[in-house]
């Protein structure tokens, strides 16, 4: 993350069980995105899709539900693609949701712009694929 405008960070540890006496094997330490509202955005700088891609992945944990545009070069450039996250208000449960982007190609600053009502999710990471 090169800047971010309205979101914070986290850190929890995920476990295999939400019980406190008996919480089961940890699953993973996560420090992630939250606090995710209409408007907020995350840049990213230089990413290179010398390879091209098709489609990203991104991993969530929803609130309200909301999309992730990801925009290129400046807050309201081009759309790549959009990330649809449904609403499941589980919080604690973290998917990975894909979804298809247009090719380009080159080196260029990443916008993921949220858009939703309110608490839209917890986002964790993303990731492009060919």
């Amino acid at each position: 993350m090169a800047y971010s405008e309205g979101v914070k960070t986290e850190f929890a540890t995920e476990w295999e069980r939400n019980i406190a006496w008996n919480k089961g094997r940890k699953i993973a330490d996560r420090l992630f995105v939250t606090n995710v509202h209409n408007g907020d955005y995350i840049k990213v700088k230089g990413v290179d899709f010398l390879k091209g891609v098709s489609s990203v992945e991104v991993n969530v944990a929803s609130l309200y539900g909301g999309k992730i545009e990801i925009h290129t070069d400046k807050i309201d450039g081009q759309i790549l693609g959009t990330v649809n996250i449904t609403t499941s208000g589980e919080g604690d449960v973290w998917k990975t949701i894909s979804a298809p982007i247009n090719n380009i190609k080159g080196v260029h600053d990443l916008f993921f712009v949220f858009r939703g009502e309110k608490d839209l999710f917890n986002f964790d990471w993303w990731k492009f694929k060919k």
